[in-house]
């Protein structure tokens, strides 16, 4: 492909209005033509498909290679109102995000099956977490032990005042469990 050749196009319907954005290397007639095709399956089929339609030229676009093009198209793409299923282009920061919801979504349909098979895998392997677990406290023992008091530390007014709120709820209980003892 001659990416010098580089066009960004839009396919406009004449009778909703709406719009179709692409990228071509070759000429609008040719890129056209695929549209056309009775196998495509782009959005654009929709708007070929009701016959009353205009294909124009949004800008020359030489570049250097098909990623440049579809950044480019992607421009136009968020510039423009369109019918398009797919994004041109995609950012890292955007396939990320896409790909954390599409997992919140799967474990939120599949949640009870999960959680089932997680079940079965810890009573399978009880012995083996329990030795891995000790092994990983063992090692950082001392890690742990000054995030535990930096934690502290930190919420020690909260933690402080959550038993005193205890106490004083549970005060007359804790009385008689005393005159009980004694």
């Amino acid at each position: 492909m001659d990416y010098a050749n580089g066009k960004i196009y839009k396919i406009v319907c004449n009778i909703t209005g709406e719009v179709y954005i692409g990228s071509s290397t070759t000429t609008l007639a040719k890129r056209l033509y695929h549209h056309k095709k009775k196998t495509n399956e782009c959005s654009s089929k929709q708007i070929i498909d009701r016959g009353d339609y205009v294909i124009v030229l949004i800008e020359a676009f030489p570049c250097a290679n098909r990623n440049e093009l579809f950044q480019r198209e992607r421009y136009h793409f968020d510039l423009i109102p369109n019918i398009n299923k797919q994004r041109p282009f995609t950012t890292q920061e955007e396939r990320i995000k896409e790909n954390s919801s599409q997992c919140k979504a799967y474990h939120e349909a599949n949640k009870e099956a999960i959680l089932t098979k997680q079940k079965k895998y810890r009573e399978a392997n009880k012995e083996a977490i329990s030795t891995r677990d000790k092994v990983y406290r063992e090692a950082k023992k001392e890690s742990i032990s000054t995030q535990k008091k930096a934690y502290y530390e930190a919420n020690k007014e909260a933690y402080l005042a959550r038993q005193k709120a205890y106490y004083e709820a549970k005060k007359e209980s804790i009385s008689i469990q005393k005159k009980g003892i004694l």
